[in-house]
């Protein structure tokens, strides 16, 4: 009889093809692309995406208490106050999308809360023992992987 089971080899190339996949920023940005974002806050980048040094955000300089808005719509995974990050939220867009928001004096979100893009989810801060003054530290996760927010908005 005929075998179907896929080998050893079969089955590692096809992990690797789909961990290739993660990192195809074209098909991910198409993905993103479809949607309509909202910038998070104006402010002034005061840190760039860098993954050589592990900062997979851009900071943005603010003043605090200012509101800071959801990219696009979708549900709070996770809303809590971290030590060393201050208030943190994190969404989940749909699509394999998420963003954090890092760094906030207060959120105006749940756990579990649906939000509209544009929303006010939460107030900047100067939050937690990794801050370096008051901004917003803000990533964009597209598949797991981390993508540069620059490529999607027109920060200053």
């Amino acid at each position: 009889s005929l075998s179907l089971n896929p080998s050893k080899e079969d089955s590692l190339l096809r992990k690797y093809i789909e961990e290739e996949d993660r990192f195809n920023l074209t098909r991910n940005q198409l993905l993103i692309e479809n949607k309509i974002l909202f910038m998070p806050v104006e402010g002034t980048i005061t840190q760039g995406f860098n993954t050589k040094e592990n900062h997979l955000a851009i900071d943005l300089a603010v003043d605090i208490g200012t509101p800071i808005k959801a990219v696009s719509d979708g549900r709070v995974l996770f809303a809590e106050w971290t030590v060393e990050t201050g208030y943190v939220i994190i969404i989940d867009h749909g699509d394999m999308l998420t963003t954090t928001y890092k760094h906030n004096s207060s959120l105006l979100k749940n756990q579990y809360d649906f939000v509209n893009a544009g929303e006010i989810i939460a107030l900047s801060g100067n939050h937690g023992t990794l801050t370096s003054g008051p901004h917003l530290h803000f990533e964009l996760w597209k598949n797991g992987s981390p993508i540069d927010p620059m490529r999607f908005f027109n920060f200053k």
